[in-house]
């Protein structure tokens, strides 16, 4: 089941729903979507799945996204960070969550788990960033920061992670030419205190795996599972 609902947050309203079996409970698994082709739609992926599985979701357009797309210039780390905080904050369960970051919501994941007491980690292709962009808008001097070489290895989110200790899954595409291989790397050696890991490498796929995962069923469902392992 799903009920739609929007929910303001600095004077900006955002569109979002929550899935689940009993629409009474609070979620405690949260997808945090990636920067311009991102928005709420893409927890379709595995949400059916997870369904089945007595997980209640929640997901939303962060600003920039979805109906605000257009706007998306405007959005930055900081501004999609204090979203995310203010739905966990409001409607979500809060204790022992499950957060699913996507692409550029990898980083917005890690920040998140200064702030909740975080169960499991799902980084989908995550982007981490140097935090001298966390702040700057996408449309004034964020790509500059960011596409200085190897400008990530300045991320504080790494650090971040250093104090995590629950279960943490990285799923990256065998394909992807976006996320540097360092990145991973990096994750995977500040990752020392969770209790469990793993990072999969899915099989010829590129950065946009929710599309190539839709035409790939195989691969599709192997996905699904470690999901469902990660977030039960």
């Amino acid at each position: 089941m799903q009920k739609n609902f929007s929910f303001t947050f600095d004077s900006q309203e955002h569109e979002a729903f929550i899935i689940g079996k009993e629409l009474s409970v609070l979620p405690n698994f949260v997808l945090i979507h990636g920067g311009g082709f991102g928005a709420k739609e893409r927890v379709y992926t595995y949400s059916a799945e997870l369904e089945k599985h007595g997980v209640t979701m929640l997901a939303f357009d962060q600003s920039g996204a979805g109906k605000d797309a257009v706007n998306i210039k405007e959005s930055s780390l900081k501004r999609r960070a204090d979203e995310t905080a203010y739905a966990i904050e409001h409607f979500t369960a809060k204790e022992r969550l499950t957060i699913c970051g996507s692409s550029m919501g990898g980083e917005i994941a890690l920040r998140m788990l200064e702030k909740f007491d975080v169960k499991s980690l799902i980084l989908f292709c995550p982007a981490v960033y140097d935090t001298k962009a966390f702040t700057i808008k996408f449309g004034e001097g964020f790509t500059d920061i960011i596409r200085k070489q190897d400008s990530w290895q300045n991320a504080i989110s790494l650090k971040i992670l250093e104090k995590f200790t629950g279960k943490l899954l990285i799923l990256i595409g065998g394909l992807d030419t976006v996320i540097p291989e360092g990145v991973i790397q990096a994750l995977d050696a500040h990752s020392q205190n969770v209790s469990h890991k793993e990072i999969y490498r899915i099989p010829g796929c590129p950065h946009r795996y929710q599309d190539w995962l839709n035409e790939h069923p195989d691969e599709l469902k192997k996905v699904q599972q470690k999901v469902i392992e990660y977030s039960i």
